[in-house]
């Protein structure tokens, strides 16, 4: 047995050593709005009205659904606008301490259409070997993980897509 321990620490051994094992259990978010969570549901069920209650929450509000509640909001329009709001959660002094992206599909298509515009496209499926679904995904992930490695909760919210059998 400790032949195969042995055998898979040199197969396995890179890096330089830096990682430990834990000595104590984590400690658990004492709020639940510290969380990351995606809320889907078909449209108007309540999504944002539920985020809503969310206290010092900050909505990226790409669909302009949030003209009954009384929410912080930044209206987007575009991919650089995400950037730039996270940009400015990251490196400003605010009293937010969740951000509420509103939805998430429309976050996925302007991401789409910036890739589009960067490269002169009518659709993301026109880039060569279906490339551009890959750099959409990369970039997708890359912004949802520095939202994610901010210090707040974030809460994305999403549709759900029904169709209709015959």
């Amino acid at each position: 047995m400790q032949t195969q321990i042995q055998q898979a620490s040199n197969y396995l051994s890179i890096g330089n050593g830096i990682i430990s094992l834990p000595t104590e259990k984590s400690k658990p978010a004492k709020s639940l709005f510290k969380l990351k969570t995606l809320i889907y549901g078909c449209p108007k069920i309540g999504k944002s009205t539920f985020c809503s209650q969310i206290p010092d929450a900050l909505f990226l509000d790409t669909e302009s659904g949030l003209e009954f509640l009384d929410v912080y909001k930044v209206k987007i329009t575009r991919w650089e606008d995400i950037i730039q709001v996270v940009n400015l959660i990251a490196g400003t002094q605010h009293q937010f301490k969740t951000v509420v992206i509103d939805t998430v599909d429309n976050f996925y298509d302007y991401c789409t259409d910036f890739f589009c515009r960067q490269y002169g496209l009518a659709n993301i499926a026109d880039m060569k070997n279906n490339a551009g679904y890959g750099r959409v995904n990369s970039e997708i992930k890359r912004v949802l993980n520095a939202f994610s490695m901010l210090p707040y909760g974030v809460f994305l919210t999403a549709h759900t897509n029904t169709k209709e059998e015959k």
